[in-house]
C-alpha cells in the first residue's frame, strides 16, 4: 500500500515510537497517507513505561490481552496510573482517562479510534501486517520529546537537553554524566587554605615570641582557636557543597531519564500515555503542531545515531 504506515494494535497507545512512526511518516510524506493498525505479530501486549517522581521507570502490566474486565478493573489500573505521577496527578487524570479504552474494548478497536482521535485528517484503518515489519525505521531517527519542564530543568543545570542527552550517551550511568565542578574540587582548595592560614599563624608567634617570651603562650592559644574555627567553617562548607551536589546529582536523573531511561531510547522505554503526561504531547495533532514538527524533521540531515529532539 503506497502512502501507509503501519503500527500494531496496542494498549493505550503503547510505547511513543509508534505515535512517532506516524508523525514522522505524515510530516515528511504529506497529507496522503494511510495509518493501518494491524494486529501484534507475537500476540503480546507490552506493558506500559511510567516514570516516577524521582525519575524511577516502572514497566506497568497491562491487563491480560489489553482489555478490561469491567469498569472497577479500569478504575484500580488509572487509579495505579496517578499513584505512580504523584506531581502530575492533576495533569495526568485527564490523559489517564481519555487513553485507558472502555471496558471490553478490543485493542484493534481502542488503537483504531485513539489514532482517529490523534490524528483526526489522516485515514486510519484495520489491516494486514507489513511484509517487512521494520521498513522505514532506519530512515528515521530516534525522537525525543522534551516539554517546557525538562528545558527549564537543563537550564537551572547550565545546559539543553540536546547536550544533556549527548553527555548521558556517552556516561556510563546517570552519576557519571553529571557535570564535574569547575576549578579544584572543595576539599582540597579547603585544605589549601588551611595550610596557608597555618602558616601564617605560625609567623605570627614566632613574631610574639621575638618580641616578648611572656606572649608565646597567648600567641600559640590564638593560634590553636583560629584554626579551630576555620575547621569547623570548612566542615559545614563542605557538607553545604555536598547537599548542593546531591541536589543537582538528583535534578540530572531526573532529566536524563526523561530523555533516556535508564539509558534506553525515550520511544522504547515510555508509553505516549506517560509522554501526554511528561512532556504535554497534544491528544491532537493540528496544523500548527504538524509545521513545527515537518521543519525540524525537514532541517534533519540524517545523522547516524544521532537522536532528534523535538519541541512537545
Amino acid at each position: 500500500m503506497n502512502g501507509a504506515v503501519f503500527v500494531p494494535a496496542t494498549f493505550a497507545g503503547g510505547e511513543i515510537r509508534h505515535f512517532n512512526r506516524i508523525l514522522w511518516a505524515w510530516a515528511r510524506g504529506g497529507d496522503d497517507l494511510t495509518v493501518v493498525v494491524h494486529p501484534p505479530r507475537n500476540g503480546a501486549t507490552p506493558p506500559l513505561g511510567l516514570l516516577g517522581p524521582e525519575g524511577d521507570l516502572l514497566a506497568l502490566p497491562a491487563p491480560e490481552g489489553g482489555v478490561f474486565a469491567d469498569p472497577a478493573a479500569r478504575r484500580a489500573w488509572a487509579a495505579a496510573i496517578l499513584d505512580w505521577l504523584p506531581e502530575l496527578r492533576a495533569e495526568a487524570a485527564a490523559t489517564v482517562e481519555a487513553m485507558l479504552p472502555a471496558p471490553g474494548e478490543e485493542p484493534p478497536a481502542a488503537t483504531v479510534a485513539l489514532w482517529r482521535a490523534t490524528f483526526p485528517t489522516l485515514r486510519v484503518e484495520v489491516g494486514d501486517p507489513p511484509d517487512h515489519p521494520e521498513a522505514g525505521e532506519d530512515e528515521r531517527p530516534s525522537l525525543v520529546w522534551v516539554g517546557e519542564h525538562q528545558r527549564r530543568a537543563a537550564a537551572e543545570l547550565g545546559t539543553t537537553p540536546e547536550e544533556a542527552l549527548r553527555t548521558a550517551r556517552r556516561a556510563d550511568d546517570a552519576e557519571g554524566a553529571d557535570a564535574p565542578p569547575s576549578g579544584p574540587p572543595l576539599e582540597r582548595r579547603l585544605r589549601s587554605l588551611r595550610s596557608e592560614v597555618a602558616e601564617r599563624l605560625d609567623e605570627l608567634v614566632e613574631l610574639a615570641t621575638t618580641a616578648d617570651l611572656g606572649l608565646h603562650g597567648p600567641a600559640r592559644r590564638t593560634r590553636r582557636l583560629a584554626l579551630r574555627e576555620l575547621d569547623a567553617l570548612a566542615e559545614r562548607l563542605a557538607n553545604a557543597e555536598a547537599h548542593r551536589r546531591g541536589i543537582r546529582s538528583r535534578r540530572t536523573r531526573r532529566l536524563l531519564q526523561a530523555l533516556a531511561p535508564d539509558g534506553r531510547p525515550q520511544e522504547e522505554a515510555l508509553s505516549l500515555l506517560a509522554a501526554r503526561a511528561l512532556f504535554r504531547l497534544p491528544a491532537v495533532v493540528d496544523d500548527r503542531f504538524l509545521a513545527r514538527v515537518r521543519e525540524r524533521t525537514t532541517a534533519w540531515a540524517g545523522e547516524s545515531g544521532e537522536a532528534l529532539v523535538l519541541e512537545a
